[in-house]
């Protein structure tokens, strides 16, 4: 029997991502610690679940950054929009920082079966929109189905991605 890392809360409260400086290592880490686990440890066990460790690097590959190295060649950005086919509102998890814009009117997003469009208004420079979208994580997980994401930047599709 392999080693099993016992964990206190649920697993979605926990951020699981690859760890850079090292290969084949991953952090499991929430607001308080933060774990280094390697494939020496072969189940992680959550308060609501058990898992085992190729499930956590496909969680920590699906936890990437969305739109890193993404380019914006206009010179104002007025209006973002990011649409998600297939977002499973009961699995997946969107997090942003609204905080970064300079936001004319609120944001507003719209979730139904299977799908997320989140519409921003604003008049920003590009700089600031890649530092805004640097702050998005989209958790997923897995339910067998994938995800297709684009992303519009003043109504020009300028990103697909089908994770």
């Amino acid at each position: 029997m392999g080693k099993i890392a016992f964990y206190d809360k649920k697993f979605d409260e926990y951020n699981i991502e690859k760890f850079q400086n090292l290969q084949n290592f991953y952090l499991i880490k929430d607001n308080h610690c933060c774990d280094i686990v390697n494939d020496e440890i072969e189940r992680f066990k959550f308060s609501d679940c058990e898992i085992e460790f190729l499930q956590l690097v496909d969680v920590a590959s699906r936890h990437e950054k969305l739109f890193k190295n993404l380019k914006i060649y206009d010179d104002i950005v007025r209006s973002i929009k990011i649409l998600i086919k297939g977002y499973d509102q009961s699995l997946d998890k969107f997090d942003f920082d609204p905080g970064i814009l300079n936001l004319n009117t609120p944001y507003k997003y719209a979730i139904s079966q299977d799908f997320f469009e989140m519409t921003i208004f604003l008049e920003e420079k590009p700089s600031m929109v890649t530092k805004f979208l640097s702050s998005i994580d989209y958790k997923i997980h897995k339910n067998g189905e994938s995800r297709h994401v684009e992303f519009f930047i003043n109504n020009k599709k300028i990103y697909e991605r089908i994770i």
